[in-house]
């Protein structure tokens, strides 16, 4: 007889403890190898001329900071933050898309909108962000 696991909603801390680790490994592959662009404009007093080019490397390292979690939840269905606390992403359908690792990842590139997104956990049971609510996805334990 094989027995089925049970599946619970993670605790915040083991989410806040995973989201802090992937923002170390998110800056150190991500925004430090751009760290020679920022500091060029440090003296600058001109702002209407270096707009265009801070606005495309903030553009790129957003992109790719989505990335980070999306290719790895939906290969791995964690991201290193999250293996190493045992946790892992799923669909609340069927099989996880490619799509519902973008949509359920959109804010973690502004501080402010994870926030504003992380507060639907608050009022929650299941502990799901917003968008995690949006793309049928939720982070459970060990499973």
């Amino acid at each position: 007889m094989k027995l089925k696991k049970i599946v619970a909603p993670v605790k915040l801390w083991k989410r806040i403890v995973a989201y802090l680790i992937d923002v170390i490994i998110v800056n150190l592959i991500i925004v430090y190898p751009f760290r020679d662009f920022f500091g060029n404009f440090e003296n600058d007093i001109i702002v209407k001329e270096i707009g265009p080019e801070i606005f495309m490397v903030f553009f790129i390292i957003s992109i790719l900071t989505i990335l980070y979690w999306a290719l790895l939840e939906f290969f791995l269905k964690q991201s290193i933050g999250k293996a190493l606390l045992n946790i892992y992403v799923r669909s609340t359908e069927k099989e996880l898309k490619f799509w519902q690792c973008i949509v359920r990842n959109l804010s973690k590139i502004n501080t402010l909108l994870l926030i504003i997104d992380s507060l639907n956990i608050i009022f929650r049971k299941d502990y799901q962000r917003y968008l995690e609510k949006i793309s049928n996805t939720e982070v459970v334990d060990g499973e």
